[in-house]
C-alpha cells in the first residue's frame, strides 16, 4: 500500500473511532432514535428521555459538534434534527449486529 494511502486509511480509522465514541453513550442513541421521528426541542426530548436538562444539553452539544445533529431556533426554542438523512438507516443497520437481550 502506498504511504499516502496508508496515511489516509489511518486518518479515516481515527475519525471513525471518534464517531463511534460519540455514539457509545446510550443516552445519545436514545436522542438520535427520538429525532428519527421528527425534529424536537429540548423540552420535547426531556419528556421522552429520563435525564436532567443540563445532561440533555451536554449530549445534544456533543452530537451537534460531531455533525450528527442540526439545530434551528424558533422563537426562544432550539429545535434539533438529524443532520444526515441517512443516519437513521445507518444506525438501524448497525443495530442489527447487536445480539438480542
Amino acid at each position: 500500500m502506498p504511504a499516502a494511502a496508508k496515511q489516509q486509511l489511518i486518518r479515516q480509522c481515527e475519525l471513525s473511532a471518534l464517531l463511534f465514541g460519540v455514539l457509545s453513550a446510550p443516552l445519545r442513541l436514545q436522542i438520535i432514535s427520538s429525532l428519527c421521528e421528527s425534529e424536537k426541542n429540548v423540552s420535547e426530548l426531556l419528556s421522552e428521555i429520563n435525564t436532567t436538562q443540563p445532561n440533555m444539553s451536554n449530549h445534544l452539544k456533543t452530537l451537534y459538534q460531531a455533525g450528527l445533529l442540526g439545530k434551528r431556533r424558533k422563537g426562544v426554542q432550539m429545535y434539533y434534527y438529524l443532520a444526515n438523512p441517512h443516519l437513521r438507516e445507518d444506525l438501524f443497520q448497525i443495530s442489527r449486529w447487536v445480539p438480542s437481550a
